[in-house]
């Protein structure tokens, strides 16, 4: 049976932690075919999120200081490759990521060889409407990424993603701490991983 990890990195969550945590359960005993394992990393938060993830016994790893999104997304993909699993999940720890959208990652997984699966809010029509500036940006990130690596993607600031296991263990040892929008996408094609949206 496959092992997964979904790791969710949390900086002060608070209003919407209880939510995201018991979607997540009621995702995960609908998952038979599947070992589910939740992570969260509490990045120094100075709200009552540990407080939260204590009263609900949840794994969880906490982070004395803020280090920020990078350096907490490692912390899981170390405690991943610590752990053999064969899938990571990531998800945003603010509920914007639906956890009943994982198994469409997982099934994606599946049937593709490549190594990262990005969930796209923009391949069929999700709701979702980007401010002006923020479309702009994204649409520079998917150009500057087609010139470097040839590949189209059109949600290059996703923060719903489903990673192999040989990408994981190489984004335990490198992984951008301060920049990791666009920059890891960078990372994973110079090392030879593949993706798909």
């Amino acid at each position: 049976m496959l092992k997964c990890l979904i790791l969710v990195p949390v900086y002060n969550e608070e209003e919407s932690l209880q939510q995201l945590i018991d979607r997540l359960k009621s995702t995960i005993i609908k998952q038979h075919d599947i070992n589910l394992t939740i992570l969260f990393i509490n990045d120094g938060s100075t709200d009552d999120s540990e407080l939260i993830l204590i009263k609900n016994k949840l794994n969880y790893i906490n982070l004395v200081n803020n280090l920020g999104l990078g350096a907490s997304t490692q912390s899981g993909y170390k405690y991943a490759a610590a752990g053999n699993f064969d899938y990571v999940i990531k998800i945003d720890g603010d509920g914007q990521h639906p956890p009943e959208e994982m198994r469409k990652l997982i099934d994606a997984a599946s049937v593709n060889n490549e190594d990262l699966i990005i969930g796209s809010r923009f391949l069929t029509n999700s709701g979702y409407k980007p401010s002006f500036s923020r479309k702009i940006g994204m649409l520079y990130s998917s150009w500057l990424l087609r010139l470097v690596s040839g590949l189209w993607i059109t949600d290059t600031t996703s923060g719903y993603l489903l990673l192999k296991k040989e990408l994981v263990r190489h984004f335990a040892k490198d992984y951008p701490q301060f920049s990791a929008g666009l920059t890891y996408l960078f990372i994973a094609h110079k090392s030879g991983f593949s993706f798909k949206e």
